[in-house]
């Protein structure tokens, strides 16, 4: 499942995927439409992913989306905003 802090101010964005194993492995695919990018100090904006197996083990994790490139004449784009050397 995954879910972002839009959840703790009351708005549910969890999605939930059920995945097969095959040797003890699966693998989930998510794609975050309008995806809140994470930005430091300035807007600490993160998401939970967790995973449940049918024993019932569970584990979660927070992360933040950033989106980057590199322009050979511009340099470098972190979250669309050119940065400095």
């Amino acid at each position: 499942a995954v879910s972002s802090d839009a959840a703790s101010a009351g708005k549910n964005t969890a999605a939930v995927v059920q995945i097969a194993l095959a040797d003890g492995y699966g693998k989930a695919v998510f794609t975050f439409p309008n995806v809140h990018l994470w930005d430091g100090v300035d807007d600490p904006y993160l998401y939970t992913a967790g995973a449940e197996l049918a024993s019932g083990d569970a584990v979660e994790t927070r992360f933040g989306c950033r989106e980057f490139h590199v322009d050979p004449q511009e340099g470098f784009f972190l979250n669309g905003s050119r940065c400095a050397a």
